[in-house]
């Protein structure tokens, strides 16, 4: 079989030849053979039955390739499109971890079209392994079959997120709901790359249904350990972020943690004071901070459903993804800071941006924003720098005044 497939390979084309070139006339052709054009069997067949028969395979060879040819390959049998797309992600995720989803679904896209669609029914097993480990990072033990290939990747993705692939399979919440607790933030950036909604977790309720007041008296309270222990994990994940502020899936991580652990107001509060204490900053700054609008509000339900207080989405602390700490050299990009300030204020407090559309609420924006902008060149000057935390406290200042007197309008 092995000759046959060398054969076929060598018949591919060079160039494609324009029909005009060539005299195909054969004055000692048999009109009754003349092959018709619908048929089944072409020259091409013809020619490589004739190769192939001078390196003595026999008739029941070449049948027994045809057949193997027709058959389906065990790429699209063995696994769904969305399959595949899973396994190459999990075996890049450390790779992929702060790489946006546009490049993670360009590879994938690439690695479908290597390792599936291009291999033929003559593609042995070995061969694909080797194209899979160079290509998308999958090293295989079981290299001589399908079957032991196919009982490997399902295994290892069985094992590792507690999914069970096959050739239906689909990327959405059905196809996710045995995923592992711990793997919910990697299946929440697959589904985001796949285009799908993110996970809905599952913990001590269910997504539609209520906590009530039992449910959080008798939730136990939260142990100095495990206060600890969540509060370090949540940092871990701060850190994690500021490789790359712009990556909104990787706050799935964040939320997983708090929606595993905190189903009752008292532990929300245990945890925020155990936090302060490590970290000398408050939690919830760092939250707002750190996670996108979108995820402000899926973590603002969470804490009204355990008997907590919504966030306050125009608190300062939402303005700006960086650490207080960050500190600014250039008056430039101060002013520039200060411009997104401006326009974040008016989008989260619209009543606001209706006020200094009118002459006299014109006039009093424009007096805030002189006042601040004196105040800071003040601070600037006296370090030739100055940090996004003072940033904070003077424009808070500022603008506090400001909403009182645009109030008497």
């Amino acid at each position: 079989m092995r000759v046959l497939e060398v054969l076929r390979e060598e018949e591919k084309p060079l160039r494609l030849i324009n029909p005009d070139e060539l005299d195909i006339t054969n004055p000692e052709e048999d009109p009754k053979s003349k092959i018709e054009p619908n048929s089944k069997k072409s020259d091409d067949d013809d020619s490589f039955a004739r190769r192939a028969k001078r390196f003595g395979v026999t008739q029941a060879s070449l049948d027994k390739f045809d057949k193997k040819a027709d058959e389906k390959k065990w790429q699209t049998t063995a696994f769904s499109f969305d399959a595949w797309y899973l396994i190459f992600h999990l075996s890049n995720h450390n790779r992929f971890k702060d790489q946006s989803k546009g490049f993670i679904r360009y590879k994938l896209d690439y690695w479908y079209k290597k390792l599936v669609t291009l291999p033929d029914a003559y593609t042995t097993t070995n061969s694909w392994a080797g194209d899979a480990s160079r290509y998308a990072s999958i090293s295989l033990k079981n290299k001589n079959s399908a079957e032991g290939i196919i009982n490997e990747l399902r295994g290892r993705v069985q094992n590792t997120l507690g999914i069970t692939l096959s050739g239906s399979w689909e990327a959405n919440s059905d196809g996710m709901k045995n995923l592992k607790k711990d793997w919910i933030p990697f299946g929440n950036k697959f589904l985001s790359v796949m285009g799908a909604g993110a996970i809905v977790p599952d913990y001590t309720k269910g997504p539609g249904e209520i906590i009530t007041q039992k449910d959080r008296d008798t939730t136990p309270e939260l142990t100095d350990a495990d206060a600890k222990a969540i509060a370090t994990k949540l940092e871990k994940e701060f850190n994690t972020l500021l490789q790359n502020p712009f990556t909104d899936t990787d706050d799935q991580a964040i939320l997983a943690i708090i929606f595993n652990n905190i189903t009752a107001n008292h532990q929300w509060d245990k945890l925020k004071s155990t936090y302060k204490k490590m970290y000398k900053t408050d939690l919830m700054d760092r939250l707002l901070s750190d996670l996108s609008d979108r995820n402000e509000l899926e973590l603002s339900k969470h804490l009204i459903k355990i008997g907590s207080e919504a966030i306050d989405t125009t608190d300062i602390s939402s303005y700006d993804k960086r650490r207080d700490s960050f500190t600014f050299r250039k008056p430039i990009e101060l002013k520039a800071t200060v411009k997104e300030f401006e326009k974040l204020f008016l989008k989260k407090e619209p009543k606001y941006a209706k006020i200094i559309k009118t002459k006299s609420g014109s006039q009093i924006w424009s007096a805030f924003m002189t006042g601040l902008m004196d105040d800071l060149k003040i601070k600037f000057q006296k370090e030739n720098s100055l940090t996004l935390g003072e940033l904070k406290k003077t424009w808070v200042s500022r603008i506090d005044a400001f909403k009182l007197t645009a109030k008497k309008l």
